[in-house]
């Protein structure tokens, strides 16, 4: 009895080393495995177009993939007899590093975004970062890509309109995962973030600090999302589920971004 015993913990020792290992490993491959710049003037192929259309892309996760984001401001606009071209391309689970990525993946790959650079919008609508956080991948491997993804349309003479990343339900989602992947996510949680899993406002504020000390500030806009959008919390009625929002949210968020998109519109910005 006592050698099955003794057996057992053995075995129950080796399964949390085995977990340890393999969480902290794959933290080290995820988190600094971060993107070269990839730009490369002669990439795209930007078709300017007539200024009589406001051409807007949107790029980023699953609320640019899963569609309406796109429809609803181009019929917004619509009713305001603005004539808009809309331009989206995004992908479900990607992390801002793939979101970069997607811009230089051959037009022919699924999730290549370069068509959004290639018809030359006025200004493209960043959504990011739900994914790192809930990953835990950490406030600087979001910044870093986020930084490269402003660069990228900066010198394509595009304005970059930063979403920040909405409060939406992160420790609800974490409750729903399996005992092993939580755990996973806490060790990502200790190495970058203090343990901390409710980290949005984090990532947020590392980012826009990230800002001050770089020169093109001025020439992108940050939109704040959670002040049109309000904590998950206190809005279920606005989300479809712990990650999304559902019509009635992302009808709000359209509306609030055409009405920026408007401001800027009329002020010397570019």
């Amino acid at each position: 009895m006592k050698k099955r015993i003794y057996k057992y913990k053995i075995i129950s020792l080796l399964f949390v080393v085995s977990v340890l290992f393999i969480s902290i490993y794959s933290y080290y491959e995820y988190r600094f495995h971060f993107s070269e710049n990839l730009y490369d003037k002669d990439f795209f192929n930007p078709k300017k177009g007539t200024d009589k259309i406001l051409k807007i892309g949107i790029i980023g996760d699953s609320w640019v993939e899963y569609g309406s984001l796109d429809s609803i401001i181009q019929s917004k606009f619509k009713q305001k007899n603005i004539k808009s071209h809309i331009i989206a391309s995004g992908q479900q689970g990607a992390t801002t590093r793939e979101i970069y990525q997607n811009l230089y993946k051959s037009k022919n790959d699924i999730y290549s975004s370069k068509k959004v650079i290639d018809q030359h919008p006025r200004y493209c609508i960043i959504i990011s970062g739900v994914n790192d956080t809930n990953k835990q991948m950490g406030k600087k491997y979001y910044a870093y890509h986020l930084k490269l993804i402003i660069e990228t349309l900066m010198k394509e003479g595009i304005i970059p309109i930063v979403v920040s990343i909405p409060h939406y339900g992160i420790i609800e989602e974490y409750e729903q995962f399996s005992k092993l992947k939580q755990l996973r996510f806490k060790i990502f949680a200790m190495l970058n973030n203090k343990g901390n899993l409710d980290n949005i406002d984090d990532y947020n504020e590392y980012f826009n600090n990230s800002l001050e000390k770089n020169l093109y500030k001025d020439s992108m806009f940050y939109f704040n999302i959670n002040a049109v959008v309000p904590n998950y919390k206190n809005n279920l009625n606005l989300f479809n589920d712990h990650l999304h929002l559902n019509l009635q949210g992302k009808e709000i968020l359209g509306i609030n971004l055409i009405n920026q998109i408007e401001i800027l519109e009329q002020t010397d910005f570019r």
